[in-house]
């Protein structure tokens, strides 16, 4: 077993350490005033370092306003509210939103927004099919009549503006 008061000595050697003044450092030196240029560099070092730590935070704000400002302006297939209403509303401002037309009974501006953008994907085969069915809900007496309603104006107006043969 070790026993610190009779081993100790035998592992821990005591070194001398020699200590030695360069050439170039001078006792008087030491506390003396720093020169311009040495100021200067230690101004240059500053920024630097200031920079590299915040030039990459720098970067992804300026990344992340220009990523949200594209957003805004490309059209959803969801439907996000939030994003949808300020969307439309800047839209609205620079006059590239379609007003919503007279006659409807219960959709808004944004679900008629939505309603628009999804049906001008639909085929014409598609649309015709979405027509009849939206029409048997509402003859059998659909609890959304009105939105129904809505919605079959809307397509009627689309099936006008592409020019297909109307169905009733």
């Amino acid at each position: 077993m070790f026993n610190w008061d009779a081993d100790y000595d035998d592992l821990v050697k005591d070194r001398a350490v020699l200590i030695t003044a360069t050439a170039d450092l001078q006792p008087e030196a030491a506390g003396a005033a720093p020169s311009l240029r040495e100021r200067a560099a230690s101004l240059v070092s500053h920024l630097h370092g200031f920079a590299g730590k915040w030039a990459m935070a720098g970067a992804v704000a300026l990344m992340l306003g220009a990523l949200g400002t594209t957003a805004a302006f490309v059209p959803r297939a969801g439907g996000d509210v939030s994003l949808a209403s300020f969307t439309d509303w800047s839209l609205g401002i620079l006059g590239l939103a379609e007003p919503m037309p007279e006659g409807l009974l219960a959709y808004e501006q944004p679900q008629f927004d939505n309603f628009r953008r999804g049906i001008a994907r639909f085929s014409d085969a598609e649309l015709i099919d979405y027509l009849r069915a939206a029409q048997r809900d509402l003859d059998a007496g659909s609890p959304t009549a009105e939105f129904t309603r809505d919605a079959l104006f809307l397509a009627h107006r689309e099936v006008e503006r592409r020019g297909l043969p109307a169905t009733r």
